[in-house]
């Protein structure tokens, strides 16, 4: 059987990226001229010792932590180290490392954008105020969120959910740490911005109500006088709901009853 004798591109740009890890974490400076065989009574040389081999199992862990790697054999701490005193330290880091850490996972992580594209938007079934919003990750996933809004904006001081109803199976909520290779960020933005084009806001000869008007329905809403915005009004809405109306000339009939009582 042919032995592999070199080591790709990425495994070479990973080596460097875990030898930078390990410097910061540990104050170790990884040299695989020296840091061959973990000190042995078989005779490969040159050997290291313990401390050493421990510190690097150790940031290798933190390091899968990094690039979001369930890595199982963690648990296996001490027959990972007592390896290392037959095979070279080199080669198990560049073919384990390269195993677990997929290079668009690599390139993600390292990038200082998280590209997200979404695929398709729109309202959710007949709830005006939630979106479903599919997209594709910066490593090529895709995913279907629900994105709720009060008034056109995702609202956490109103507790507006994110779920990804198709992903995690139980619609809990999400966040950012459940989907690192998603802009959440991004994908609320544009449910708030879908949600604010669906409806128009229309003056009414009525003080304090306005007329939010859909393209299959109108709402007559009272405005909270008191709201300033979503930052300075923690737990208000700028709108309450009066009554819905099929079309305009009812809600702008029942607005002229209203003035005239």
């Amino acid at each position: 059987m042919k032995t592999r004798t070199s080591i790709t591109s990425y495994e070479k740009k990973l080596i460097a990226a875990f030898k930078s890890f390990v410097l910061e974490e540990k104050n170790l400076k990884l040299d695989f001229r020296t840091h061959v065989y973990l000190e042995n009574h078989y005779g490969g040389y040159p050997s290291y010792g313990y401390s050493d081999a421990e510190a690097v199992i150790d940031c290798m862990f933190e390091f899968f932590d990094k690039y979001h790697v369930d890595y199982s054999g963690r648990y296996n701490h001490s027959s990972i180290i007592d390896s290392l005193r037959t095979g070279t330290l080199s080669h198990f880091l560049s073919v384990t490392l390269a195993q677990e850490i997929k290079e668009v996972v690599f390139n993600a992580v390292n990038s200082e954008d998280i590209t997200t594209v979404i695929t398709s938007i729109g309202i959710f079934y007949d709830d005006d105020d939630t979106v479903e919003v599919t997209a594709i990750s910066a490593i090529g996933e895709s995913e279907t969120f629900h994105v709720q809004t009060t008034d056109g904006l995702h609202r956490q001081d109103l507790n507006c959910w994110m779920t990804a109803p198709y992903g995690d199976g139980d619609g809990h909520d999400i966040h950012g740490d459940d989907y690192p290779f998603f802009d959440l960020g991004l994908i609320v933005e544009k449910a708030e911005q879908l949600v604010q084009n669906s409806y128009e806001i229309k003056w009414t000869k009525c003080s304090g109500l306005y007329l939010k008007v859909y393209s299959d329905k109108v709402q007559i809403v009272e405005e909270n006088r008191n709201f300033i915005n979503e930052h300075h009004s923690s737990g208000e809405t700028e709108y309450s709901l009066v009554e819905t109306f099929t079309d305009e000339s009812d809600a702008n009939k029942y607005i002229a009853e209203l003035n005239n009582n």
